[in-house]
């Protein structure tokens, strides 16, 4: 995190327990994009978890990330 990584998590609450503002004094931030319209979606059109498509698209950026994932649940 120190590097600037980002962290991506699959669910506000885990969003919710992470210090943005350390985060941001290392160009670090948190992503939980799970609730975003274009998430839901690509889920209606594939069948399948937000969760899932989001760490889909995550995992697709460059740089150094790090994925915080929740309890899985049926959205």
């Amino acid at each position: 995190m120190r590097n600037g990584a980002h962290i991506f998590t699959d669910t506000k609450m885990a969003a919710a327990g992470i210090n943005r503002k350390r985060l941001s004094e290392y160009g670090a931030a948190v992503n939980c994009t799970i609730s975003d319209g274009d998430v839901i979606e690509e889920v209606e059109e594939r069948g399948c978890m937000r969760a899932q498509v989001r760490m889909e698209r995550g995992g697709r950026l460059k740089g150094d990330l790090i994925f915080a994932i929740g309890t899985p649940r049926p959205h």
